[in-house]
């Protein structure tokens, strides 16, 4: 059975910052961690640019910005480089391959029209290989994303941004054993 941690909460909930709390906690006990990670951003600054992270390797590149480029793809306010997609894309594919957990950060509105981590994320639900897969999805898109993903979300360990993640975190690493 595929082991499924999904994060969830409101826009500006933390969520961000609890996957990369619980990625800390699980590479510190020695599991191999991949896939994609958004930056944390500066708080109280409004979001501009989405810079996004392989978390193999360390690499960051600018994802998306508010500020108009007429090369890249228009998706609502935002300008997106959709090679940057593709390029994390083949990171979460690797990550699935060869770690023991996989992050998808975050799996959101262009996910839903097909796009963005699309094709990984399928890849991963799909893997004969069992990592553990880690996603972040927004409170209000929860179950339109499980039903575009056909996930079944009883069997997901599904936790929440809003509760501190020593209450949560057992949880997890029980996803793990």
């Amino acid at each position: 059975m595929r082991q499924l941690v999904i994060i969830t909460g409101d826009v500006n909930s933390g969520k961000t910052t609890m996957v990369n709390a619980v990625c800390s906690r699980l590479d510190i006990e020695g599991y191999t961690i991949g896939g994609i990670a958004q930056t944390v951003p500066v708080p109280s600054v409004e979001k501009n640019d989405y810079l996004v992270g392989d978390l193999s390797t360390g690499i960051v590149k600018l994802l998306m910005t508010t500020r108009e480029n007429p090369s890249w793809k228009r998706f609502g306010r935002f300008w997106i480089d959709e090679q940057v997609f593709d390029w994390a894309n083949d990171c979460a594919r690797q990550g699935i391959r060869t770690r023991d957990v996989v992050v998808f950060d975050e799996i959101g509105p262009v996910e839903l029209e097909g796009g963005g981590l699309t094709p990984s994320f399928r890849n991963g639900l799909l893997s004969n290989r069992l990592p553990l897969l880690i996603v972040v999805i927004r409170k209000h898109l929860l179950f339109r994303m499980t039903e575009y993903f056909g996930i079944d979300l009883p069997s997901a360990l599904t936790i929440s941004s809003d509760i501190p993640l020593d209450d949560q975190y057992d949880e997890i690493r029980a996803k793990l054993l």
